[in-house]
């Protein structure tokens, strides 16, 4: 094999063609590794450079995150306080109760304790279906509490519940002796004995339902008040409504008066429920006439 000289620093070196080959190789591996580690060292810290960056701003959401998991407790929190007026709303208004199980319906689920974003994000979700479902419950419950409420005054409004007029009971609910026959009989209502022409006021809203003479009753008022009450008014001296005509309570509705089969001015006043009379007595919760 060929056989090369090589000279340094004044001195020379005779080396063999397969050496000198060997050797370029070397070298050349050398170089190449060189490079290619720098090239690795470069792309490696670039690398970490980009992890680093993504783990700041997977920090900074998870932060975010966290706040926002904060403020939906907050709301949460306000929305139980919610649920807690619709309770004593259905209390205070004498509505039904909705049982705690129909309540829990589509929610439920137990927070995380796992830091991770997964998990915080499937808490976030879990907590705002939860809301969104006791939010549409709520609405539902308090468009019924609503309707329950003007359904309940107005059943309040019709219900007689004051006296009609002044006076003395003369004459009670029950059996009695008839004052004028003399016999023993069923007295439907209460008689308030007063001074003849005294106003009548209406116990409780409602519609006159029949004005005329009715038997022993003489002139007689009777007002549908709706809800299944009706009360009656007998011995009037004069009715200061027409048939058909809407009233409030506390409008005056007629005057006492002695007319029919009577012993002396005064008021023969019935309630019935449901066509049954029942003692008016138990739907006047004032003692005394007040508006």
């Amino acid at each position: 094999m060929r056989e090369w000289t090589i000279y340094i620093e004044g001195r020379s070196f005779r080396i063999s063609g397969f050496y000198l080959w060997v050797i370029s190789v070397l070298l050349f591996m050398g170089i190449s590794y060189s490079g290619i580690s720098i090239v690795r060292f470069a792309k490696t810290k670039n690398e970490k450079a980009i992890v680093a960056k993504l783990m700041e701003k997977n920090l900074v959401i998870k932060e975010r995150l966290m706040g926002l998991k904060e403020e939906i407790g907050r709301f949460q929190q306000h929305l139980d306080n919610i649920v807690t007026l619709d309770k004593k709303a259905r209390i205070a208004w004498g509505l039904e109760s909705i049982d705690k199980d129909i309540r829990a319906l589509g929610t439920g689920g137990r927070a995380s304790n796992n830091p991770g974003i997964d998990p915080l994000v499937k808490d976030i979700k879990m907590a705002i279906e939860s809301a969104r479902n006791v939010l549409d419950f709520e609405k539902t419950s308090l468009s019924d509490i609503s309707l329950g409420i003007e359904r309940r005054k107005s059943l309040l409004e019709h219900t007689p519940s004051v006296w009609p007029t002044t006076g003395y009971v003369s004459s009670g609910f029950g059996w009695r002796r008839h004052p004028v026959y003399r016999k023993r009989e069923f007295h439907r209502g209460i008689d308030i004995s007063t001074l003849i022409g005294r106003p009548i006021l209406a116990p409780a809203s409602g519609i006159a339902s029949f004005i005329g003479r009715r038997g022993g009753y003489g002139l007689t008022l009777e007002i549908d008040h709706g809800f299944g009450y009706r009360t009656v008014y007998g011995h009037l001296h004069k009715v200061n409504i027409q048939l058909y005509e809407q009233v409030r309570r506390g409008q005056v509705i007629a005057y006492v008066g002695n007319s029919g089969i009577s012993t002396g001015p005064h008021l023969h006043y019935e309630v019935k429920v449901l066509g049954k009379s029942v003692n008016p007595k138990k739907y006047i919760i004032n003692s005394k006439v007040s508006y």
